[in-house]
């Protein structure tokens, strides 16, 4: 509760600056008094208002407190309160108590209802909303119209804390009648969505009653939503369009108008950009290709617009130490490091002080620091999309293949862990010896008929004519995940023993090498990024300057020229306020998007072998998560 009084303070400081101090002179002025003149008093009623307005709520108390102490009896508890309530907004509390304890028992309608806000205010901080909201009931309706936008933005936020959500939806959206200028409509409305952030995130009921109207069940649900993204970024993203055509012109979609088309504007000129990669030891040809990708990247933009990008390798004396060189060079992102050990040390070191974005995950369930973000070419993902992919054209009953490595170990668990969560079925596994050159005796041993002794024995009985070579029919499509050099041996051997052709065989990106002969992976379907099978006219430009300036070794590591693409349009993107409610990122890897936990999730494009070449399949419109 005391985190959620701290946040909404902060917006209520904001809402109130400008309202606290923003009665004319004149109102004050209405009674002459005795100590001073009345050219004196306006202008130190005003010079108090000014510093109220400017944010100089300590300023703004001692001059109220002054001009209280030479006031008459009249004039003397308004500013009392006004001195009060600034002191309250400065963070001075005891001061702002003290001072409400100095203001007489009989007052007007208008200091009435000042009491009651900073009264109300105080029993809030002091974790007392049920009685915050009790002490605003006592003002007088209607609401002065003066300190009406005051009370229900102190209301809002007691409403909040005491759990009462509906009711402070309401309360914030009348609240908006009361309000005149653009922004003063923006930060009630960041002030609505912050709490209800919060809201949902506690796991408070965000369920919209019957009858509500329909702004409150907009941002109720818009909340919803927002909480409920997990790890599916894209599905994330089409909730978001629905909602958006559910509730047109709801004032929530003016907390969502980022747009990915705004990231290429986001760094340019000046900025500095440090680029943390392997650029000498054994992935010394990673490095090179992510870093000439980002680079190439970078060139794409007007001179003017190009950020400074510093490139420190982080074999040279490790990457921690090149993310602190990268840090006092004071850059304001960084991208990098690659190696997955090297992100789960900076990551533990919770020392990430500026925008970072990791080029590996972290693994298991640990949380990134707050400025950290991940993103990874994940065969995992990919092996996920298989499934998904698979239920999409109507199977569901799946044999896998993985080699008997850590790598296929990986990639086995991922598979299957979807396919589960699909609906689908796990006919069968084995693992194969990535080193073997003869795959048929496995598959013959795999798809032979499961038919029982008996029932052949009753066929032969009967007369039926059975195949000399049975085969299995308990499943409807093939998951391999294989090295090219593995899969160009495994999809013949199975195209051996099945005779059924049109078995569909789906496998990740790791079997696909272009500009070699694959005519032995025939029919096999495949995930892979749009720089490979799909490029547009941007990315193949980018795509023919890199064939002809890199050697052959380079080219064959051209996703991770891709990946730099990304990784550089990524570190613009990210500097979007809120860029999980982005749009996806149509990126050279694919579609890219933020989920609630940082990690960029990646929707590859499809592919399947026809005569020996790639030939783009369609997204299908219910594959749409990694």
């Amino acid at each position: 509760m005391q985190a959620q009084i701290r946040t909404g303070w902060t917006a209520l400081a904001v809402l109130c600056a400008a309202l606290i101090g923003s009665h004319t002179t004149a109102t004050w002025a209405s009674t002459s008094t005795s100590t001073l003149t009345q050219t004196n008093h306006a202008r130190l009623a005003n010079e108090a208002e000014q510093l109220a307005a400017q944010g100089r709520f300590g300023d703004a108390a001692t001059r109220y407190e002054s001009l209280a102490a030479q006031a008459g009896n009249t004039d003397r508890d308004r500013f009392i309160l006004k001195a009060a309530r600034n002191a309250q907004l400065a963070g001075d509390h005891a001061k702002a108590q003290r001072l409400l304890e100095l203001t007489g028992k009989k007052l007007n309608a208008r200091d009435s209802a000042l009491h009651a806000i900073v009264s109300a205010d105080l029993l809030l901080r002091a974790e007392q909303p049920d009685r915050a909201i009790a002490q605003l009931d006592q003002i007088p309706l209607p609401l002065p119209e003066e300190f009406s936008a005051e009370v229900l933005a102190v209301r809002t936020q007691a409403l909040f804390v005491a759990g009462r959500i509906v009711l402070a939806v309401n309360t914030a959206v009348e609240r908006e009648r009361t309000l005149k200028t653009e922004s003063e409509l923006t930060q009630n409305r960041r002030l609505l969505w912050n709490n209800l952030k919060q809201a949902a995130s506690a796991g408070r009921d965000l369920t919209a009653p019957a009858g509500a109207n329909r702004v409150t069940a907009g941002w109720l649900e818009l909340a919803k939503l927002f909480n409920s993204g997990g790890r599916d970024a894209f599905a994330f993203n089409r909730s978001l369009s629905d909602w958006r055509s559910r509730y047109p012109g709801h004032p929530g979609s003016t907390m969502l108008t980022i747009s990915s088309s705004t990231a290429s504007t986001a760094t340019h000129g000046s900025q500095r950009i440090g680029l943390l990669l392997p650029l000498s030891g054994k992935q010394q040809a990673a490095g090179i290709a992510i870093r000439d990708g980002f680079l190439g990247a970078a060139l794409q933009l007007p001179a003017d617009q190009r950020p400074a990008i510093q490139v420190f390798d982080t074999n040279e004396g490790g990457a921690l130490a090149a993310y602190q060189r990268a840090t006092q060079n004071d850059v304001q992102a960084v991208v990098g490091p690659l190696l997955k050990e090297d992100v789960e040390a900076l990551a533990n070191t919770q020392q990430v002080g500026v925008l970072t974005l990791a080029l590996n995950l972290i693994s298991g369930e640990q949380a990134p620091p707050a400025f950290m973000f991940q993103f990874a070419l994940d065969p995992e993902e990919e092996a996920r999309q298989v499934a998904q992919r698979a239920r999409d054209e109507g199977h569901s009953r799946a044999i896998v293949l993985t080699p008997n490595n850590e790598w296929g170990q990986r990639v086995q668990r991922a598979f299957v862990a979807e396919l589960a969560a699909q609906g689908g079925v796990l006919v069968d596994q084995r693992s194969y010896d990535a080193n073997s050159r003869d795959y048929v005796g496995l598959s013959k041993q795999l798809f032979a008929s499961r038919k029982p002794p008996q029932a052949r024995a009753l066929d032969d009985a009967l007369g039926n004519k059975r195949p000399m070579e049975e085969v299995r029919d308990d499943f409807d499509y093939i998951f391999i995940a294989a090295q090219a050099s593995q899969a160009k041996q495994l999809r013949p051997a199975l195209r051996f023993v099945l005779p059924d052709a049109m078995t569909p065989v789906y496998s990740t990106s790791d079997s696909y090498e272009a500009e070699t002969n694959n005519s032995d992976l025939e029919g096999l379907r495949f995930v892979d990024m749009p720089w490979v099978i799909n490029r547009d006219s941007t990315t193949g430009a980018l795509h023919d300057q890199m064939a002809r300036l890199w050697s052959a070794g380079l080219r064959n590591r051209s996703r991770l020229y891709a990946f730099g693409i990304d990784a550089f349009a990524l570190i613009n993107w990210l500097q979007t306020p809120q860029p999980q409610l982005a749009s996806p990122l149509q990126g050279a890897t694919g579609l890219l998007a933020l989920d609630q936990v940082g990690r960029v999730r990646r929707q590859a494009d499809w592919a399947q072998i026809v005569s020996g070449k790639a030939q783009a399949l369609p997204n299908l419109s219910t594959t749409s998560t990694p």
